[in-house]
């Protein structure tokens, strides 16, 4: 059996970590983290545990894997929307930390958190280049980590644009791969200051499809 997800996803805190269901239907005792597709679901069982506290969101792919990285034996198994009672789990999945891990969850090595936002406009998409002046002009591409720093910036050049919207390692892949005949680098977040277009990070596209955009095996 497979299930599928949608972000974010949410855990029952119950210090110092996460509540979690032990099933011993099947013989030896499986110990799953609690996990929920919808905040309600969430709550529900919070209340049914007499849980304080609220939800705690896991809001990427990547969010998933680093908490799934971190949990130690006893835990061995997730469970998603369980619905327990005195002798069942009656979760709608049951799932190995280590099969999500290999199956669902790849490694992304990517310098950010999904999803990123470039600008559409008539030309093309808002670049940044560097100044004439300096020894090796170049032309980056804005990448921006939200929706709020991206309209910022549109403002602050008094451009207009449409964003668009990279919600995944692969997209940002394609659409990188594309425009490196035409860009040579990103910028991340860039900004608008007295009248410059300048960002703090600037990275090749080139190293970043070679070295950080790619799934780690």
């Amino acid at each position: 059996m497979s299930f599928s997800w949608q972000y974010p996803l949410y855990l029952l805190p119950n210090d110092p970590g996460y509540a979690s269901l032990v099933d011993t239907n099947d013989g030896a005792p499986v110990q799953s983290l609690i996990v929920c597709t919808a905040p309600q679901l969430a709550i529900e069982l919070m209340a049914q545990f007499s849980i304080l506290g609220s939800p705690r969101a896991l809001r990427s792919p990547r969010e998933f894997r680093w908490l799934l990285e971190s949990v130690k034996a006893p835990v061995t198994h997730v469970v998603f929307d369980p619905q327990p009672t005195d002798d069942a789990v009656n979760a709608q999945w049951r799932a190995a930390v280590t099969e999500l891990l290999t199956d669902y969850l790849p490694t992304d090595n990517s310098p950010w958190d999904y999803p990123v936002f470039a600008i559409g406009q008539t030309s093309g998409f808002a670049c940044i280049e560097a100044a004439p002046d300096e020894p090796s002009a170049m032309r980056a591409i804005g990448l921006f980590t939200s929706t709020s720093s991206a309209e910022a910036y549109l403002h602050d050049a008094g451009q207009e644009g449409d964003l668009l919207e990279l919600t995944d390692l692969d997209a940002t892949v394609t659409f990188l791969s594309a425009l490196q005949a035409d860009v040579a680098a990103v910028a991340l977040d860039p900004r608008v200051i007295d009248g410059r277009h300048t960002a703090e990070c600037c990275l090749g596209i080139d190293v970043l499809l070679s070295k950080y955009l790619v799934r780690s095996t």
